[in-house]
């Protein structure tokens, strides 16, 4: 997966090697299987997504609608 990160950032920027480490070492990717809910009603986000693969959907609820 870090692959995918570092060839989508090459189009516009060059990173070294211990950039590239630093990167890895933050320990920041994750998968989610088809289906997942990151949030539910409610809740409030503290992180960031950076999608690289698939998609995200989101909802409004207004009013019931």
């Amino acid at each position: 997966m870090e692959n995918e990160l570092f060839t989508f950032l090459a189009r516009y920027m060059t990173l070294t090697e211990d950039e590239k480490r630093a990167v890895i070492a933050l320990d920041i990717f994750h998968s989610y299987k088809k289906g997942t809910i990151l949030l539910s009603e409610g809740q409030r986000s503290e992180e960031e997504y950076f999608v690289m693969r698939g998609c995200i959907r989101r909802y409004y609820v207004i009013d019931g609608d």
